[in-house]
């Protein structure tokens, strides 16, 4: 019996210390190895001491005339521990509570511990759980959430109105792509001019025909080493300055699934990840590619991933971020792309609940003409659509690759005609100039 009641009830759960101690001296003699003659004083003791107390109605001197058996030894347990919790339950309760809930279960008392606790909770942060409505006329002149990337008007448009917001603070945003087309170039672009705008004191920065709220930024980045990161930096500024951009060395999966039941939940970087978007004032979070921040999910399944945006939401909401995803596009969306076609929620590979969730969605695409990149506003919740950005490499040395700069703003008509299908013409063209020798043309623009 002794042995069985060891396993789940410790010392401290008795009311009586006497009876403490001598448990705690029970519990000694039985992991000593070989307790022989000893054990039989221990467990007397153990019970005379039980039966001195002034209640033992939970402890051990009355359950062992009540179930003498060693069969209902964890019944034995059961009663301490319910004991021990009830004590501490009403050790948190009022005399009025106490008395009133003298003869009430110790479930019942439990729960008006928890209300208790819960209203401590709402005392502490200042939130009010049991308010579940609220008056929309309450919320009429309250702020809306700021723009942390909007639409760069082109020269010839007026700057006053109301931004294109792509991405607001509390929100996700999403930026795809298919493979090789310099999306993580693209986002260090963007990232380094909201550093710069803060460090000069401007509201905000101008990258790839958007613009970008000042403040720093935390990148958690899955597939580039931070040498990698920091080097391409220096494309797009010789000096990287310190206290603007932050990185996440090595990082973990921020989400992960519970069991094969479809659950999901928080990994092990969550709570830390978001303590230092708070502790260095980030004002945005760029996760890339957000496919590798989820271990052992189904991408393609819309429970967790409506999970993982919801708490991405809720998180970001609470530290006054936006949140940028960088995700791949689908072949099927890239066939619709070069045929002129609108490729719609499968833009983002897996499931459609990505595409659902975030607020804005940019699709990133090779010009079939030329090296350009062609940026796109495919989704705006809060803004219009339909316009973009020709982006155009940034030579280096010897003409090498330094990264991605703004070549021309784009609006809708002008897209339609950037993106038109080659004709039979120009394939036969690009395919001729393939085969003497020229660059070698995709493959896209050739079926």
């Amino acid at each position: 019996v002794a042995r069985e009641l060891l396993r789940t009830v410790e010392a401290w759960m008795f009311h009586d210390r006497r009876l403490g101690r001598t448990w705690a001296a029970l519990d000694a003699v039985l992991h000593a190895g070989d307790p022989g003659q000893l054990l039989d004083p221990v467990v007397d003791e153990l019970i005379r001491t039980g039966e001195a107390e002034e209640s033992t109605r939970y402890d051990l001197a009355q359950l062992s005339r009540e179930v003498p058996s060693a069969a209902n030894a964890s019944y034995y347990a059961r009663r301490v521990v319910e004991g021990h919790v009830r004590r501490q339950a009403a050790s948190m309760l009022s005399e009025d509570d106490l008395k009133r809930n003298a003869y009430q279960q110790t479930d019942d008392i439990l729960v008006g511990v928890e209300a208790r606790c819960r209203r401590l909770r709402e005392l502490l942060t200042g939130s009010d759980a049991a308010s579940v409505v609220g008056d929309v006329a309450d919320f009429v002149i309250a702020p809306q959430p700021a723009p942390v990337l909007w639409r760069d008007p082109a020269p010839h448009e007026p700057n006053d109105r109301e931004p294109d917001a792509v991405l607001s603070v509390g929100e996700c945003a999403i930026l795809a792509s298919e493979g090789g087309l310099g999306k993580s170039t693209w986002t260090l672009e963007v990232a380094s001019a909201a550093a710069t705008a803060a460090q000069r004191g401007a509201d905000y920065g101008a990258a790839c025909g958007l613009r970008v709220v000042a403040g720093a930024v935390l990148l958690v980045s899955y597939e580039d080493s931070l040498p990698r990161i920091a080097h391409r930096l220096t494309w797009i500024s010789d000096r990287v300055t310190p206290g603007a951009l932050y990185v996440t060395p090595d990082p973990t999966p921020l989400w992960q699934a519970t069991d094969r039941s479809g659950e999901s939940h928080p990994g092990a970087l969550w709570d830390s990840l978001w303590r230092a978007v708070r502790d260095k004032g980030a004002r945005l979070v760029v996760i890339d590619p957000v496919s590798a921040a989820l271990a052992d999910v189904d991408t393609s399944q819309t429970g967790p991933v409506r999970a993982f945006l919801r708490e991405l939401t809720r998180e970001a909401a609470a530290a006054g971020v936006g949140v940028l995803l960088v995700a791949h596009s689908t072949k099927a969306a890239r066939d619709a792309v070069a045929k002129g076609e609108d490729p719609g929620a499968g833009i983002v590979a897996g499931s459609a609940a990505w595409y659902d969730g975030a607020r804005g969605v940019l699709a990133l695409a090779r010009d079939p003409r030329s090296d350009d990149r062609l940026l796109e506003c495919v989704k705006a919740n809060y803004g219009r659509t339909g316009w973009g950005a020709r982006l155009v490499e940034r030579p280096g040395p010897n003409g090498a690759f330094r990264g991605l700069k703004l070549g021309a703003h784009l609006n809708r008509a002008d897209l339609d005609v950037a993106k038109r299908p080659l004709t039979k013409q120009e394939r036969e063209a690009a395919a001729k100039g393939a085969t003497n020798g020229g660059e070698k043309v995709p493959d896209y623009m050739l079926d």
